[in-house]
Formats: C-alpha cells, structure tokens, sequence
C-alpha cells in the first residue's frame, strides 16, 4: 500500500481528481497523509465488494471528530455506532415505514408535487431559467408533507431564506438527507440535457413514455418495469454524475486484511470510493445502507419521467452547459440555465 502524502489544498473538484490519480498510479487502496490523520482509500468495485459485503461487519464503524460529537454526541444514526446505532437505525427506519415509506400513499405525495413542479416550469413560458430552486423545492416538499402534513409554495419567501441557509451549511457541515435527493434531480437534468443524444437518445425517452403513458395520465412506479430504456438513462446518468465524492468515513473495528494490505483496528479514517455502486444495483446490500434510498429512487424515477413526459430541455440559444462542477459535501453543477418546451 503506498503513501501519498498531500502537502497543498485542494480546491474545486481537484481532491476528487487526485484521488482517481492515485488509484490509477498506486492501485484500488492507498493511504493519504492528510495533516495529522492518514486517511486509507479503497476503490475498484471488486475491493468495494469485498470491504462492505464480505467483511462489512469490520468496516462498519464511523470515525469520531470534535465537531461530530460536538454536535450529535454519540446519537443519530449517521456518526453513532455498536448499539446506539443500531437502535436508533431501527427506530429511524420503523418511523418512516409508519409515514408511509414503500406504501402506494407515498408515491400519491410524490404525484401530485410533481403536478406543481410541472406547473411552475410551465410558467417560465420557454425562457431560460435555473431549475435549482424548483427542484430543491419539489423534493423537500415530499419530506415536508410527511412529517408536517403540508408543503411550502414555491412563492413562500421562508422557505428561500430557509433553503439559502441550508446551502450555506451544507459548504461547512451540511446534511445528506435533505441535499443528497434534490441534487441526484437537479444533477439528472442537467446531465439528461447536456449528453442527449450523445449517449442515449432523448427522443426516444419521450418516445418510450408517450408509448407506456401517454399525455393523459401521470407516470407511476408500475410502469418502470415496462420502460427498459427509460430506466437505463436513469441509471446510467446516476453513474455519470455521481454525486458523492466518496463515502462517509469509517474506522475497522478490528484488525483487517484487505487486498493483501494489513489495517489495524480502530485505523482513523477508511474512505470507500462510492462512483461504482451503481454498478451493484445502489447501496442497499451494505450494513451502513441510506434509509431514504428507496424514497429517492421514488422521487428520482417520478419526477424525472414526468418532466420528460411533460416538456423538451434545451440548452438556450449561445449558450454552453459547463462541465465543471461544484464540490462540498456533493458534487453539484454550476448555477445553469435551461429552456423548457412543452411537448
């Protein structure tokens, strides 16, 4: 296992080049020396596999700092670990199972916000806009309407302020939960308007859904399994623009051998290259999987085929989508704009 110490910062989306620049140079694990901490990094979707599947029980806990037990303690189901963790999992999981996760009356949630959605793109009459805020808006609606039993309109002067503040944090802290969903959207559509018909073909998206859909009624997860291509692009988009540079730390719970590379027990930081999940289907199969990853996929699937159903993305006229992005806790686009046709 080579060392690679880092003697400068790292701006932008450099730490995650760097890191596919060490991984090609000195293999799928390597350790980095950052400050006083050396950080292993595991990569390559064999090794993946094998230290989350087949040996997730040592890889299962989460590194403490001053700032993550200043905060949460030893609670909350992200930084927790042993039993307190797998209590408060439990809890989290039974709860949102009682608001409705999996349950047809969720995805009714997830219908009629997506009417909204549609309705406040049609009003920007084909003229190029940011979807940020709509997107934000629309998915933190769904978590909204679960908990508070209602949601907040788009015009609600409360709830920009609320989500700039939330942005702002997520630079320093941040919170998976609420970023993680709308960004898969927002960065689903922008990667949808920027590689159309350069690696799929939108037309034939629009053309699947107009064949399994039609105009006259909503799209419905019963229908995914009777569109195979629209489900490819969906995926295959999830896998281009990943929007995790890598995965919340951990620390092995005892000493391990992985990839002939020996790593005591309670090793700072082990950092899991995440770009090759969704070639095993998503994170479902690991112990630490996200609790809301059967709701994003929900709304990812919903949301995304209603607006294609709906309307026709263009970049504007002498304008170019950048391929750069922004890094904080998620990848994210730059601040675009698009134009929406409707179809």
């Amino acid at each position: 296992m080579r060392m690679c110490t880092c003697t400068h910062t790292h701006t932008h989306n450099s730490s995650f080049s760097l890191s596919f620049q060490f991984s090609k140079k000195d293999g799928n694990v390597f350790s980095v020396q950052v400050g006083t901490k050396c950080i292993v990094v595991v990569s390559g979707l064999q090794l993946v596999k094998e230290a989350l599947v087949h040996q997730g029980e040592n890889f299962v806990d989460r590194p403490t700092s001053p700032v993550s037990a200043e905060i949460f303690g030893s609670f909350g189901i992200v930084f927790s670990n042993g039993l307190i963790w797998k209590q408060q999992r439990q809890f989290a999981l039974s709860s949102l199972r009682n608001f409705g996760l999996g349950k047809r009356s969720l995805e009714e949630r997830i219908q009629e916000e997506s009417r909204y959605l549609n309705e406040a793109i049609e009003a920007e009459k084909g003229q190029p806009f940011d979807p940020q805020f709509q997107i934000h808006n629309a998915v933190s609606n769904i978590i909204c309407s679960i908990t508070f039993g209602d949601r907040f309109d788009y015009h609600d002067s409360r709830f920009h302020k609320l989500w700039h503040l939330l942005v702002e944090a997520c630079h320093f802290q941040g919170n998976l939960w609420s970023m993680a969903s709308p960004a898969e959207l927002r960065s689903s559509l922008f990667f949808f308007v920027l590689k159309a018909d350069f690696l799929f073909s939108a037309a034939k998206v629009q053309a699947e859904i107009d064949s399994v859909i039609g105009q006259s009624r909503q799209p419905a997860m019963s229908d995914r399994d009777s569109m195979p291509y629209t489900n490819v692009v969906v995926h295959e988009i999830q896998r281009i623009s990943n929007i995790l540079p890598s995965s919340v730390p951990r620390v092995t719970t005892k000493d391990t051998i992985l990839a002939g590379f020996h790593i005591p027990k309670f090793w700072r930081k082990i950092s899991i290259d995440v770009t090759q999940i969704y070639k095993l289907g998503g994170n479902t199969w690991w112990k630490r999987a996200c609790l809301g990853e059967q709701l994003v996929r929900t709304e990812l699937f919903l949301f995304f085929t209603a607006l294609i159903q709906k309307f026709t993305f263009q970049a504007p006229k002498n304008e170019t989508l950048s391929r750069e992005f922004r890094m904080s806790l998620t990848f994210s686009p730059l601040p675009y704009r698009i134009c929406a046709f409707s179809c």
